[in-house]
């Protein structure tokens, strides 16, 4: 049976008491460190008050670890599952984050999906830092009290800012016309920005200030791989680099970028866990059925959600992402909730796609894949969006492509794409599935590994073609998968088939998004959006993943419209006061709930601090 979003119970309790070794399965973290469990993480400047640190509790062993340890002047907080003493031992002591505040470029070294801060708390200032590619989002903002406010969490933080769901509509257009917005330095709603693929950010003193730790490196013309056996050996590291170290689950697909990391596992004899979601008879299920079997490893197969199911991850998926994942990661939701061991990292093999040509197909330029495959047909948007967002799509989508180019420099389109894919895709879509499994279970990213992305962003783009390096990586680690990579499965069922499975649950959508539309009739059209849904209830189209953004984005208004005080009220938030000399205290949860009249104002303007404060 399935697990449902309220069976994840939420526990307050601190994992390790404070002064203690955080101890983890075969792991220990360093002496006075604190790890606790977590599905966001907050942290708030009061004008003229100390900072507080809040983070939203889950249960131990799901969510995301979280670290922090604090002396008399200074807190850090990493909100992250790979252990970041991997690419520097000193990594999280004291004597390294001192370093790191005067000299941010030492992220460089650390990997994966994270969320670094560093408290001043004799200045009250902070420092934020955020990974290479933006994965793990960084939301920041400050209210018209003051308050500064960032964190891992976008739905947490509107929230404790009484934010209306007003959007920025240039960045409402491009979230809806990608799935996920492409601007690396602000959210889709008004007010709220975001730190950019390897950023960083201080806050203080009435004062704001963002840069990068990191340049990403332009390709070269003639630098080739020499050997793929370290590419093999870096994957394979990154997957047993776990901060909890209970185990390890690989979610397999009939994909070239899950081989490749089956692979790099297989090749030093792990015993793990696989499984994969879909339905019955999809070639994710069929190859990821033989690729275990053949490496013997103990392998789960997961189903779909039914109608109940959908409608109550579609909520999570709301909460969690405010509004802007897609509805339809309602299936990888619940497989990962229902399957995935409570302090098991479920590996990911997202980021591959980087060092290949993802977007090459069918003999048509990555381009015209991108513009044909990748962008919501221009018809579906102007059926559904408010009028004069209509009038603002010009020659869609010409229009905004050349515009995103121009922003990004000269480059052919094979670099363009490669471009686009690892510094707008991967941030504005990859880091809305983290959003969705960060209150579930720990993440592993292996191809975010800094090691990884050092050794291949600045090969030649001539090395994505055919997925070359995922077919040296393969043959290299484990040659007897190859026959995988030249020969995948294929099947007729799609994996989660939502064409054939849309029917059923329509009538119900439908229903949904007439009782949650009014609030959302200011960027969207209401007899639109329901004209086109009845329409694909009688022939199933793409357009059903355009209605799937669409409900999640309106039942994330109605809850910032309608339900924001409820919604709130339902985080149970540990908060730790900074005080200067003082150790962090704390203070047990509480969820501060805005009044009316301390809500932003209709336009999106900040009115007055709602912060997260200890009593």
């Amino acid at each position: 049976m399935a697990v449902r979003p309220a069976d994840i119970a939420a526990s307050r309790e601190v994992a390790h008491p404070p002064g203690a070794w955080a101890e983890t399965a075969g792991a220990s973290l360093p002496e006075g460190t604190r790890l606790a469990w977590a599905r966001g993480a907050m942290v708030e400047l009061p004008r003229g008050q100390a900072p507080v640190l809040s983070w939203w509790a889950a249960e131990p062993g799901g969510g995301t670890p979280l670290v922090w340890a604090d002396d008399d002047d200074l807190t850090w907080v990493y909100f992250g599952s790979q252990d970041p003493r991997l690419g520097a031992a000193e990594a999280l002591s004291a004597v390294w984050i001192r370093r790191l505040m005067t000299s941010p470029q030492l992220a460089t070294t650390l990997s994966g999906a994270f969320a670094l801060f560093v408290i001043d708390k004799a200045d009250r200032t902070i420092l934020v830092i955020g990974d290479r590619l933006g994965i793990q989002a960084l939301h920041y903002g400050r209210d018209g009290s003051g308050t500064w406010r960032t964190g891992t969490h976008l739905m947490w933080l509107l929230l404790a800012s009484g934010h209306d769901g007003s959007v920025n509509e240039d960045g409402f257009l491009s979230h809806v016309a990608f799935g996920y917005g492409v601007d690396p330095h602000r959210e889709i709603y008004r007010g709220v920005s975001v730190v950019p693929p390897s950023g960083y950010l201080r806050v203080g003193n009435d004062r704001c200030t963002a840069d990068t730790y990191w340049s990403a490196p332009e390709p070269s013309r003639s630098s080739r791989l020499a050997d793929a056996a370290p590419l093999a050996a870096i994957l394979r590291s990154a997957m047993h680099a776990g901060i909890d170290r209970a185990g390890v689950f690989l979610g397999l697909t009939a994909g070239k970028d899950s081989l490749c990391l089956a692979s790099a596992i297989a090749a030093d004899g792990s015993a793990l866990q696989s499984g994969t979601f879909g339905v019955a008879g999809c070639a994710d299920h069929v190859q990821a059925a033989e690729v275990s079997l053949a490496q013997r490893w103990s392998h789960v197969a997961g189903g779909v959600c039914d109608e109940i199911e959908f409608f109550a991850w579609a909520d999570h998926i709301a909460l969690h992402s405010a509004g802007l994942s897609t509805a339809s990661y309602v299936d990888m939701a619940a497989f990962v909730a229902t399957h995935v061991p409570r302090g098991s990292a479920f590996v990911m093999g997202e980021g591959g796609e980087c060092v290949r040509d993802f977007f090459g197909s069918e003999g048509r330029s990555p381009l015209d894949t991108l513009l044909n495959d990748y962008m919501t047909p221009v018809g579906y948007l102007q059926a559904t969006l408010a009028g004069r967002l209509v009038g603002r799509l010009g020659a869609y989508p010409a229009d905004l492509l050349e515009a995103l180019r121009t922003a990004t420099g000269t480059r052919d389109d094979r670099d363009f794409v490669s471009y686009f894919y690892r510094y707008q895709r991967m941030p504005g879509n990859f880091s809305l599935r983290h959003a969705v499994l960060s209150p579930i279970r720990p993440r592993l990213t292996p191809f975010l590994d800094a090691r990884f992305i050092d050794a291949t962003y600045a090969l030649s783009t001539a090395e994505h073609a055919s997925s070359e390096i995922h077919r040296r990586i393969i043959s290299s680690a484990q040659p007897s998968l190859l026959k995988f990579f030249s020969a995948p499965v294929q099947t007729n069922r799609p994996t989660q088939d939502w064409p054939a499975r849309f029917p059923r649950l329509a009538r119900s959508l439908s229903d949904a998004l007439q009782r949650l539309l009014p609030s959302s009739d200011d960027v969207l059209d209401p007899p639109g959006v329901v004209a086109l849904c009845d329409a694909a209830i009688a022939q199933p189209s793409r357009a059903v993943y355009h209605l799937f953004r669409l409900f999640s984005f309106v039942t994330a208004r109605a809850m910032l419209r309608q339900q924001a005080a409820e919604r709130l009220a339902t985080i149970e938030a540990e908060c730790v006061a900074l005080s200067p000399a003082l150790p962090g205290t704390l203070t047990g949860p509480r969820a501060a709930v805005p009044s009316a009249g301390e809500r932003l104002h209709p336009t999106g303007e900040p009115a007055s601090s709602c912060a997260v404060l200890p009593d």
